[in-house]
């Protein structure tokens, strides 16, 4: 594991890259969160140390290695994903800023079946990035267990960040506002109150069960979050369905995507309503790959580990009318526009920007989940990331190496989202993990939200 693990550090520069700098020192400011001009010792990639070798770099990576007993092979993966989300932490100073589990059970022939859980930092990987990851790893991992293992080209210079890409602006060492401000035009602006009136239609963004509490009596009642973590569970539809899924999908004018949204939007409202507190919107936010947005030709991150991650969002609204294909084709329709349109994708990367210059982001994250018992860190009711076909590659292992199942998720502790929805396409499957940030969202409302979903999803295959 460790020889497939350096081989694979050798071809990613982010996978050996550390966080340097202090961020923003002065903090002679009205509001110790707002910065102008440059700070004196920013945030920036840098290599770790350079007496380490990828061997060394590797050990520092494998958080754990085991070996679990017949039948306890999904028990094992899954509390070391559950692990992984909620308990594993990242010295970003020292590098690296990623981890991996490895753990390997027999099965009753007697060959193994094996699961890798990582961690990544988000600043050096999103979903199609860590496809890329699990593609050379497990050909990494074929080429070591035959013993083929050779010395390997170290690659260095790290792909641009997505706002180089989509923007083309030279970030400096120093980020300084003065020098992005002059891109903001007309278009930024109205992006900017766009958001501001997402923000306003009035979207539950926690269940009438907390929403009706003060925020004394949350505090009391455990929703800070010192007593918060990320629930996640998982189900897979099989291939045969996902087929008839995507032809009826295609049938309805829509797309899987757009499914996908419909039946979270549906199973979050019906899980959170009371007989007095009908939902008739929800605010949906929806993961995009970013790299189509690139100014230049191609692939920008250079097939290697980088965070190429955006988002649109957008308030769906229903009535009792509204059908579920109604929804979906609503959905897609959003989505389309955003990816369609000739100025969206790039003034989100431009707004984005902006406030990572001016503000203390990292800190405004953790206050608001830690300190606004208002909103507990909610800022959309459901999310949904689909990250699409996972490809196994030309060069994939077709042996005990190969890739069988992909699940993802993400945080949702100390910000994010009340319902969260990630899928991608395996070998025909579709793997689903349901995120939920616990106890804002109760067990049974969790194991509801999950159930309603399949529900949904069955119901348009059948319907």
């Amino acid at each position: 594991m460790l020889d497939a693990l350096a081989m694979c550090i050798a071809k990613h520069p982010f996978l050996r890259a550390r966080i340097s700098g202090t961020g923003p020192l002065s903090r002679n400011k009205i509001d110790n969160n707002i910065r102008l001009g440059a700070d004196k010792n920013p945030l920036s990639f840098s290599t770790m140390d350079e007496e380490l070798s990828l061997r060394d770099i590797a050990h520092s990576v494998l958080r754990s290695s085991s070996e679990c007993k017949a039948g306890d092979f999904e028990d094992a993966w899954r509390a070391s994903f559950d692990s992984a989300l909620n308990e594993w932490e990242m010295e970003v100073a020292t590098g690296p800023l990623w981890q991996v589990s490895w753990i390997s059970c027999p099965k009753c022939d007697g060959s193994y079946q094996h699961a890798m859980v990582f961690l990544f930092n988000h600043a050096i990987s999103d979903q199609t990035s860590a496809h890329t990851l699990i593609r050379d790893l497990s050909t990494s991992l074929k080429i070591a267990h035959e013993g083929r293992v050779r010395a390997v080209e170290v690659v260095e210079g790290a792909p641009p960040s997505v706002e180089e890409a989509v923007l083309g602006v030279s970030h400096e060492a120093s980020p300084n506002v003065l020098r992005v401000l002059p891109g903001c035009g007309f278009s930024t602006l109205q992006y900017s109150l766009l958001q501001v009136w997402h923000s306003l239609q009035g979207a539950p963004l926690l269940s009438p069960r907390v929403s009706l509490l003060s925020a004394s009596a949350r505090r009391r009642k455990g929703y800070g979050f010192r007593n918060r973590n990320t629930r996640v569970e998982f189900e897979v539809l099989d291939a045969g369905l996902v087929k008839e899924l995507v032809a009826r999908c295609r049938r309805e004018g829509t797309t899987v995507t757009g499914a996908l949204v419909a039946a979270v939007w549906r199973a979050a409202a019906r899980s959170i309503e009371t007989p007095s507190e009908k939902v008739d919107k929800l605010r949906v936010l929806m993961s995009l790959d970013m790299r189509r947005f690139g100014q230049g030709e191609g692939d920008w991150t250079q097939a290697t580990m980088a965070c190429a991650g955006g988002a649109t969002d957008f308030v769906l609204r229903a009535n009792p009318e509204t059908s579920a294909w109604d929804l979906a084709r609503e959905a897609r329709a959003r989505i389309t526009d955003f990816i369609e349109s000739p100025w969206l994708p790039q003034e989100s990367v431009r707004l984005f920007d902006v406030g990572s210059r001016m503000l203390d982001m990292v800190q405004i994250v953790k206050s608001e989940g830690r300190d606004n018992l208002n909103t507990l860190g909610r800022a959309y009711s459901v999310g949904v990331s689909n990250a699409g076909l996972f490809s196994k590659g030309p060069s994939a292992p077709a042996d005990r190496w190969a890739v069988r199942n992909v699940y993802y998720g993400t945080s949702h502790t100390h910000t994010g989202c009340l319902f969260q929805l990630s899928a991608v396409t395996v070998e025909g499957s579709l793997c689903l993990t349901f995120q939920t940030p616990a106890p804002i969202v109760s067990e049974e409302e969790a194991k509801s939200f999950r159930s309603r979903t399949m529900a949904e999803l069955m119901e348009r295959i059948s319907s």
